[in-house]
């Protein structure tokens, strides 16, 4: 395993059927870039760290096809923001495979894409937090 990765908050592990095809398509669809590898990772199977911004981390293991299947549609769902245009990159991802899930984008904004390998994502417009005025911060 990645030992340094336990620095971080909190990290998914995606178990994925060809681990440089998935690295190749979460780089081009998605704009993960590779912070790490291991050959020897999780369990003995190798295993990839990407990021595509600070807390947006993801673990990629490379697992037999059957334990991957596996994986897919458990109900978690990952979310991730996106600085800048969300249109642009929605587009980007599905030019490089990924379905749309669902309405073009829920009333909160967020877009749900599918990966080649199941995995459901939501994606949504990073805001910044509103202000808030000292009044609200006090408890009465």
């Amino acid at each position: 395993m990645l030992a340094y990765i336990r620095y971080l908050s909190s990290f998914a592990t995606v178990a994925v059927p060809d681990l440089d095809a998935a690295v190749s398509w979460y780089s081009s669809a998605f704009g993960f870039e590779v912070i790490a590898s291991d050959p020897h990772g999780t369990g003995g199977a190798p295993t990839v760290h990407i990021r595509r911004g600070e807390g947006q981390d993801l673990i990629l293991v490379a697992a037999r096809a059957a334990e991957a299947a596996a994986t897919r549609s458990s109900g978690v769902r990952m979310s991730l923001a996106v600085d800048g245009e969300l249109a642009g990159f929605v587009d980007n991802a599905i030019a490089n495979g990924a379905a749309r899930v669902g309405p073009e984008a829920t009333g909160a904004g967020d877009v749900t894409l599918r990966d080649p390998y199941g995995h459901t994502w939501a994606f949504f417009a990073r805001t910044a937090p509103a202000a808030r005025s000292v009044a609200s911060r006090v408890h009465h």
